[in-house]
């Protein structure tokens, strides 16, 4: 919501908001923002909300009483964007944030004038630029096929697997949300080592929509290859339709390499040259949430990250035991009813961590589903403690470990502070970007 305030303040409007538990206030744009429950004033024109609101949201319920216009943030995206002539979707259900940082970062390292708006921070440290230019890059999610509002010349799917299960009932129904996306925009690139997604990209051929896949397989456009290690650093190439570019990262993890190729995909086809697309992915490091490393106590790196989901949650752990040996990870779930649906596959991705702490359920906009909880769900998983947020930290420490993981897209404030208070009384230094 705040990129899309921060986009409105600058053209003029008089922008304030409302959110369910914090006060605060943005010097830029002088957006104020309140408590969730106070009163609409007097001479509002509209009220912009977020499809993750519910229906009985308070603001919501006045702005209705009282004629006011009630447009969506996916309603709200869509036009902003239709006025710039490259409009680029970032879409898919796992990695959309960082692809869409990593274009942000290629962008800038070329000086190619562009407006980029995420659900996550980028390099410069806001969700938001706008550097004027005809480019308009955006994070687009698929809940409540709020992607669709939109209305790309370049879409990006970069996986399709079965999430937010209070609204996509099944499979086969989001398949045809990402479909649908793909068949609206001018070229679609995909990952075509997806199952769905490689799936699409035929059906987007067949429909006559320009596709550009990439991917390892023999057959992608743009094709990943050539992997070494130094350190902490992975090489790799991407053959390009016009040869191959080598590249650099400081990012660990196979599923960021797949995010980078992504990224080069879309921006070769820009017409952003080999130095540009070189140097914005060296450059780029992560973004909020996404393993970041947030302390280090007595050598053991500590890793905070979005991964809510068993496919993102089997790739962090693969990648930081992978560089360090062992794990132990602390996870709060996201919603009853993810945790509902995809219990079995929680109990087989934390079954491969060495040592797993179950922090309670993150409620978000569900009430609770009576049997669905972390005590239960602990007790599947061997070499797994339910714990209360007081005593994850300390729990985390109590045995030896290569790496800390804290994963989950809920709040989990109270451990991560915990464990950099510990870091700093170490002596960690957190390094400034």
């Amino acid at each position: 919501m705040y990129p899309l305030a921060r986009m409105l303040a600058e053209r003029g409007y008089r922008i304030s908001g409302s959110d369910a538990k914090v006060d605060r206030e943005y010097s830029e744009g002088g957006i104020a923002v309140k408590r969730q429950g106070y009163t609409l004033n007097a001479g509002i024109s509209a009220v912009v909300y977020s499809l993750a609101v519910a229906e009985d949201n308070p603001e919501i319920l006045c702005a209705r009483s009282r004629g006011i216009p009630l447009i969506s943030r996916a309603q709200l995206l869509g036009a902003l964007m239709s006025t710039y002539t490259t409009r680029i979707a970032v879409s898919g259900s796992h990695g959309k944030s960082t692809v869409t940082a990593m274009i942000d970062s290629i962008l800038f390292a070329a000086s190619v004038p562009h407006t980029s708006v995420s659900g996550a921070k980028l390099s410069c440290g806001e969700p938001y630029v706008d550097m004027g230019g005809e480019i308009f890059l955006a994070e687009a999610c698929e809940y409540k096929d709020s992607f669709l509002r939109l209305s790309p010349t370049h879409q990006l799917i970069t996986s399709i697997e079965l999430d937010h299960t209070d609204y996509f009932e099944s499979l086969d129904q989001l398949r045809a949300s990402f479909l649908t996306a793909a068949l609206r925009s001018d070229i679609a690139f995909i990952n075509c080592d997806d199952p769905l997604a490689s799936e699409i990209a035929k059906e987007v051929r067949r429909n006559g929509v320009r596709t550009c896949t990439y991917g390892r397989s023999d057959s992608a456009n743009y094709r990943l290859t050539d992997i070494s290690h130094e350190g902490e650093l992975t090489r790799f190439s991407v053959i390009t339709p016009d040869g191959p570019i080598r590249l650099t990262t400081s990012l660990m993890g196979d599923f960021n390499l797949y995010n980078a190729t992504a990224a080069v995909a879309v921006s070769d086809n820009l017409g952003i040259g080999k130095d540009g697309i070189r140097s914005g992915i060296a450059d780029f490091r992560t973004v909020e949430r996404r393993m970041t490393l947030v302390t280090v106590i007595d050598g053991i790196p500590v890793y905070y990250d979005y991964a809510h989901h068993p496919s993102e949650i089997r790739a962090v752990i693969s990648a930081a035991k992978e560089r360090y040996g062992t794990v132990t990870v602390v996870f709060r779930p996201h919603t009853y009813s993810r945790t509902k649906s995809l219990w079995n596959e929680f109990i087989s991705e934390f079954s491969k961590s060495d040592f797993t702490i179950m922090l309670d359920i993150y409620p978000a906009r569900e009430e609770r589903i009576i049997g669905i909880d972390s005590v239960t769900l602990a007790k599947c998983i061997p070499g797994c403690v339910y714990a209360k947020m007081s005593e994850a930290a300390h729990l985390a420490l109590s045995r030896p470990t290569g790496a800390i993981l804290l994963l989950g897209a809920g709040e989990i404030d109270v451990p991560l502070n915990d464990l950099t208070e510990i870091g700093k009384s170490t002596g960690y230094i957190p390094e400034r970007r």
